[in-house]
Order: C-alpha cells, then sequence, then structure tokens
C-alpha cells in the first residue's frame, strides 16, 4: 500500500479553518471525527488528491507559525479565479510578487498564520 501523504495543521480556529479551505481554496470535507477528550479531526481533500488535516480541542497546541514554518503552495495558471475568490470571501488580495523567469507569486495567510502561495507560470 502507498503511504498517504497529508498536512496536518492544530488549530484553535477549526470553523473559520474549514470555511477558508472549501471556499478559498476548494477543498471538500472528507472527514469530520470526534475523539476522546473533545479532539476533533478534520479532513479535507483537494481535486489534486492532497488532504489536510486539522487537529483541534482543549490541549492541542496551536504554535506561532514564522519565519521557516511549511507553507501550502498551489502552482496556477493565473490569479484571477483565486481572486475573486478571496474578494467573494472578505479576504483582501495581496499584490503579486514578480519571480524571476517570468513566474509571479501572490501569498496570504490562512485562519492559524500558515502561508498559502499561488505560483502562476511555468517553472
Amino acid at each position: 500500500m502507498e503511504p498517504k501523504v497529508f498536512l496536518t495543521i492544530p488549530t484553535r480556529h477549526l470553523d473559520e479553518s474549514i470555511a477558508f479551505y472549501r471556499d478559498v481554496l476548494q477543498f471538500r470535507l472528507k472527514e469530520r471525527l470526534n475523539r476522546p477528550n473533545g479532539i476533533v479531526l478534520v479532513f479535507l481533500t483537494h481535486a489534486d488528491g492532497f488532504t489536510v488535516e486539522f487537529v483541534a480541542g482543549p490541549n492541542i497546541p496551536a504554535g506561532e507559525v514564522g519565519p521557516g514554518a511549511p507553507l501550502l503552495t498551489f502552482m496556477i495558471q493565473d490569479f484571477s479565479d483565486i481572486t475573486a475568490r478571496l474578494l467573494a470571501a472578505g479576504m483582501p488580495v495581496p499584490a503579486a510578487m514578480a519571480l524571476p523567469n517570468g513566474i509571479s507569486m501572490l501569498r496570504i495567510k490562512d485562519p492559524n498564520g500558515v502561508m498559502v502561495s499561488f505560483v502562476a507560470g511555468k517553472l
């Protein structure tokens, strides 16, 4: 059996995280598990098969996210679709950064402070 790979994000903002990943990043709710001691596990899957797991509960540490922290990156054609979804969610749309070789990147933060990047152009 091939291993399943997913990103686990501890959160104190479970409902906001679900809404952001569902409505803005177009993940779909795959499963929600209520575990003992108030622990909740929520799995959301993207159309490309990538899964994000949120872990919430009274004793789940949700540390500071800063430089060097993992970030989630999407390779996209252009920024029009994500810009429209950000605006529809009432979120500000940052300016895209121009990178070498005609590549551009737009970065936002999820409700937990995790950086999410969108890269447009050919690598």
